[in-house]
């Protein structure tokens, strides 16, 4: 993060502001009772202190008050959870060999949460830091979070605590990981806050929302490429123009015919769930699920699509729509500070919520009704696949940028 230089060499504390949704705090593992518990499916990265701590275990002779760490057997039995290769836990079957058949932590249960390394600790809860900003979120790939997320009846509201920092913490921060520009975070934080209450007026459809963010979106951007002055006119123009009309501008022009619309929806959407098939898949399992339930989908033609659109189109998703756009701009788009593609952040946000909408029509078609556990299912399994891979995050930024499947007109017929 970048703090001015006068900043740094005043003898004075400054703050720095922590905040949360509202929800954040109320988050309870599901422990034994959770369906998709994180102790499987993927390796767990053990950190350098929670190894050595484990290694300590195995190695030392020597008997702490609470237990006997010098017991042979435990010894053992910890060793071989460690896979001393990739310094994560040892697999047995797709799961933690510390998992038992209650699916709790055995590590857990024996010693307490001390013995947790930090992912297993922390996880599904996860901390973003900008200038002077520390931002923390729930991961959407935790079924329980993910229950939180989106069915929480309140408007996202953060809430915010003041922490005060000493310049030489400020300066250990900044050499971690510095902004392009102060002036410019501050502005895209005051443009996702307008996101943030277009998004939330439910006098709108969703897709008017969305509609409405794409074309702001595109505006910002090229003002940020031309500079500093013409992004802060572009956002004062737009607050202008908000207080005298709060109502969504009239729908983009598109001379294209209705026929001709349907088409370029099918086209875009089946070659978006095509570039997410070839992804690195986390879980086998969903690539081969997810392949199965897409094929359906799209393998009567055109035609059979339109009408499984419609007939999804008569379930109410709109509060759950809603709540994961939420999401997914509340966590990526300040990051467009770091590289200047804060459209890309946008686009990836609304594209994840169209391929997870596409599995869920996918998914009513085959049992008939779509439910809340079916979009908790869907969202945490897109979630567990997408962001848990920066390999799969970079890629599918990376086409987003430069790809001109996704310019904004075929995401305006994919709505």
């Amino acid at each position: 993060m970048k703090i001015r230089n006068n900043l740094m060499m005043k003898k004075i504390k400054t703050q720095e502001i922590m905040a949360a949704p509202s929800y954040y705090k109320k988050f309870q593992c599901a422990a034994s009772k959770c369906k998709d518990t994180c102790c499987q499916s993927w390796q767990i990265s053990i950190d350098r202190r929670s190894w050595r701590k484990y290694l300590y275990l195995i190695r030392k002779e020597r008997k702490q008050n609470r237990n006997d760490w010098n017991d042979k057997k435990t010894r053992q039995w910890i060793q071989k959870g460690l896979d001393f290769r990739t310094h994560s836990f040892a697999m047995k079957d797709g799961k933690c060999v510390f998992l038992d058949r209650d699916s709790l932590c055995r590590l857990q249960r024996i010693w307490g949460a001390e013995l947790l390394c930090n992912i297993c600790r922390r996880y599904p809860r996860h901390m973003e830091v900008y200038d002077g900003l520390k931002e923390f979120s729930l991961s959407l790939s935790c079924p329980e979070a993910a229950r939180m997320i989106l069915t929480e009846k309140e408007n996202l509201h953060l809430d915010l605590d003041y922490v005060k920092k000493t310049r030489n913490a400020m300066r250990k921060r900044a050499s971690k990981k510095r902004c392009q520009d102060r002036e410019v975070f501050l502005m895209l934080l005051k443009i996702r806050k307008n996101f943030f209450l277009i998004l939330q007026n439910q006098s709108l459809s969703v897709k008017d929302r969305i509609i409405e963010i794409l074309e702001i979106t595109e505006k910002i951007q090229t003002a940020l490429e031309r500079g500093k002055d013409c992004l802060k006119r572009e956002i004062t123009e737009y607050e202008k123009n908000k207080k005298r009309k709060e109502i969504l501008k009239k729908n983009p022009k598109n001379d294209l015919s209705e026929m001709k619309k349907k088409e370029q929806r099918y086209i875009f959407m089946s070659s978006c769930c095509e570039v997410f098939e070839q992804l690195e898949p986390i879980q086998n399992k969903w690539k081969k699920q997810m392949q199965k339930e897409w094929k359906t989908l799209y393998v009567g033609g055109l035609n059979e699509y339109e009408r499984k659109r419609a007939d999804f189109q008569k379930e109410n998703t709109e509060r759950i729509s809603e709540k994961f756009l939420m999401y997914f701009l509340y966590v990526y788009f300040l990051g467009g500070v770091y590289d200047g593609q804060i459209e890309t952040k946008v686009k990836f946000a609304i594209l994840s919520w169209l391929v997870v909408r596409e599995w869920a029509i996918a998914r009513k078609e085959k049992m008939g009704k779509i439910l809340l556990d079916d979009w908790i299912e869907l969202s945490s399994h897109y979630s567990r696949e997408i962001e848990h891979s920066e390999e799969n995050l970079e890629m599918i930024e990376k086409m987003i940028e430069k790809h001109s499947m996704f310019q904004k007109n075929n995401i305006f017929a994919a709505l």
